[in-house]
Formats: C-alpha cells, sequence, structure tokens
C-alpha cells in the first residue's frame, strides 16, 4: 500500500520525519510505525500536550476514551494542569469536559512480560480495597510468622512498635495485633 512521507531538508538530503502508511499507521521519527501513532526518539520521547503555548498562563490537557454512549462527553482517563502555583495530575475526572471515571483498578505482574496482570486494587465512589498486604512505615509487610493485611510501623522495617491488622499466625481470631521489637504484646479478637 502506499504511505505519505514528510521529510525536511539537511541541505539537499531529504530526512523522513513522518510518516503514514497506507494501512493508517502513523510514524514519527520511525519508517515502520507498529501502532495508530508510534513516536521514536533517540533522546526520552516526550508527548507534550496543551491548550495553549502562551507564557504565564493556566495550561492544562486531558488524555479521554469515547464514552459508550456517543452522545455523551468522553471518559477522562488523566489530566494534566499547571497553575501557576501548583501542578496537579488528577485521575479519572476533575473538569466539565469529561465524564469522570467510576472504578479504578491497578493490576500488576511478576515480570516484565506478563500480559494482562492480576488485579490489586480496586476503587469506586464507595469502596475501596487492596488485594495485597499494605505497609505504611515499613517496606515488609509481609515478612516474618505474620501474614497481615496492613503494618502500621512506627520504626521502618526494624519493627520497634507496630500495629498489625487482620491478625497473625500465632492467633488466628486476631484482629489487630500489637507488637514490640517484632515480638506480639497484645491483640483483640475478632469477638472483641
Amino acid at each position: 500500500s502506499t504511505s505519505i512521507v514528510f521529510s525536511t531538508a539537511d541541505s539537499t538530503v531529504p530526512i523522513e520525519r513522518m510518516k503514514i502508511h497506507g494501512e493508517g499507521n502513523i510514524g514519527i521519527g520511525t519508517a515502520s510505525p507498529a501502532f495508530k501513532l508510534d513516536i521514536l526518539g533517540s533522546t526520552t520521547p516526550q508527548l507534550n500536550i496543551s491548550n495553549t503555548a502562551s507564557d504565564d498562563t493556566a495550561k492544562f490537557s486531558q488524555i479521554t476514551t469515547a464514552h459508550y454512549h456517543n452522545a455523551e462527553e468522553p471518559m477522562t482517563m488523566i489530566e494534566g494542569r499547571s497553575d501557576g502555583s501548583q501542578n496537579y495530575v488528577r485521575l479519572g475526572g476533575g473538569r466539565s469536559e469529561g465524564n469522570s471515571m467510576t472504578i479504578l483498578e491497578g493490576y500488576f505482574g511478576g515480570n516484565d512480560a506478563v500480559v494482562g496482570g492480576n488485579k490489586k486494587f480496586s476503587f469506586d465512589e464507595d469502596t475501596g480495597y487492596f488485594l495485597q498486604n499494605i505497609g505504611i512505615g515499613t517496606t515488609a509487610p509481609n515478612t516474618g510468622s505474620h501474614n497481615r493485611s496492613l503494618m502500621i510501623s512506627a520504626e521502618g522495617s526494624n519493627n520497634r512498635s507496630a500495629l498489625e491488622l487482620n491478625g497473625n499466625s500465632t492467633n488466628a481470631r486476631a484482629l489487630i495485633s500489637f507488637l514490640q521489637l517484632g515480638t506480639e504484646k497484645g491483640y483483640i479478637e475478632s469477638r472483641g
């Protein structure tokens, strides 16, 4: 199929800058785009989107997806805004130009070649949950003899003082455990 090539000239030699392939893929910096928009740069490529180029002016942009109902505004996936005092990144809404998200989910894989991944958290307007242990003040909420849903540690992974939610292996009925120097000092059972 026929392609359209956009080039600039360096003295007399034309340099290809962008190509629209016959099948509809657009390549910037690549002669063989594999996607609808494929950008290749020799340094870290940037996609810069803004509502204006004027200096000292609030700037914003959105990445959206079409709504299920064509009559509705698109659904906002992410918005960026810089207003002179703050730089914002908003997920799923924040402006009247787009519908807000209703569910935010996070998927992770065990390595860099996992397709799809495993759901680890989900939030909607009323409910949020994690399908993984959570650490606050510790990078290892699932180490040692304890199986924690939430661990809050006063001194990082040393576990000098800690509060655990969802029990441990020494008392299966404990919902809240209190630890000092990694040793359980007390707990509250599910029956109170």
